[in-house]
């Protein structure tokens, strides 16, 4: 059971204030707590950075404010050097010292070894292009498994699977349709993948299962 006092504490006021690009003012805060890897705990801010922080002492270890590398092309038109860490889900594989995140049509690997983070971003305007796929409907909420990275396509009605190693589309799926309605689609809400099958929650509360067959 968890202690009466804590170990340690952060305060976000240490961080200052920081600016948008109208020069409004505003305080850090936490929107998601990303995970552990190590002996580092990650913490999306709401400014699009990532605090890091030592978790036995809570000393700062880094503030990841931009990525480092940019592969491919977006339909997100920024320097590298001005690429944030967006607001989306990002996953933590404590296993392989990585997080995974998607964003429209970037996909996040933020690698953390010996205490350092380096982050590499793959654009798949290309893939998205091959295979239909309007970047504006990509949802945040996304699923990997083992080297696979499923996520949907809100209202387009289908889901797909990113390989992660090779940063290719090796799946989409047909378009969902509310059931009885061969004339109207889902607008789909949520994906959740175990071993064998994908679970996809249409706006209509209907819940689609697939079987997965795009397990290596």
């Amino acid at each position: 059971l968890p202690t009466a006092q804590p170990l340690w504490q952060y305060d976000l006021s240490e961080l200052g204030l920081y600016y948008d690009s109208e020069k409004n003012e505003y305080s850090y805060e936490v929107e998601a707590f990303i995970g552990i890897i190590g002996t580092s705990l990650f913490i999306k801010l709401n400014n699009n950075e990532i605090l890091v922080l030592d978790i036995h002492s809570g000393i700062l270890k880094e503030k990841l404010s931009f990525i480092d590398k940019m592969i491919g092309e977006s339909s997100i038109r920024r320097p590298d050097a001005d690429m944030p860490f967006f607001k989306t889900k990002y996953i933590i594989d404590e296993k392989a010292s990585l997080i995974q995140a998607l964003f429209v049509d970037l996909y996040y690997e933020i690698e953390h070894k010996n205490d350092k983070s380096y982050t590499t971003v793959f654009g798949l305007k290309n893939e998205y292009e091959k295979h239909g796929i309007n970047p504006q409907y990509i949802s945040n909420d996304n699923v990997v498994l083992d080297d696979k990275l499923y996520f949907i396509i809100q209202d387009q009605s289908r889901f797909a699977v990113l390989n992660t190693n090779s940063k290719l589309i090796e799946y989409v799926s047909e378009p969902i349709m509310i059931e009885n309605r061969e004339d109207r689609f889902s607008k789909l809400k949520e994906i959740q993948v175990s071993e064998d099958k994908v679970y996809v929650l249409a706006s209509d509360n209907t819940l689609h299962i697939f079987q997965n067959e795009n397990r290596s």
